[in-house]
């Protein structure tokens, strides 16, 4: 995976743990309207975070997904202040993540996931 900048580990949930060139992340390997996908839960910063900086950080969280065995394609998802979730990815399953909140990512975290 190419080296995420270090405002967008920053902005990752407090759960990447840094140790040496390995990130350690929790994610929601789930299906979504029949799809594989893989949630990482971030900080609500990343709301923020301009869109083509958002797409780098998913496609090489993808990559790093697919090469641990997992299938689907990554999307970063954050709380929003009003109780709803915020996310990024492919577009056929975002309209999802308006109906959930971040408990519904919570309980279905259900992989540890160390990416280089």
């Amino acid at each position: 995976m190419k080296k995420p900048t270090k405002l967008l580990l920053g902005l990752m949930c407090a759960t990447p743990l840094v140790a040496s060139a390995v990130t350690h992340y929790t994610v929601a390997h789930t299906r979504i309207h029949g799809q594989d996908v893989i949630i990482f839960p971030v900080s609500g910063k990343m709301k923020a975070v301009p869109s083509s900086d958002k797409e780098a950080l998913v496609r090489g969280l993808t990559r790093c997904a697919n090469s641990a065995g997992l299938s689907g394609r990554a999307v970063i998802a954050w709380p929003n202040h009003n109780g709803t979730v915020g996310a990024y990815g492919p577009k056929k399953v975002i309209p999802h993540f308006e109906t959930i909140n971040m408990n519904w990512v919570t309980q279905r975290v259900n992989k540890k996931l160390a990416c280089d």
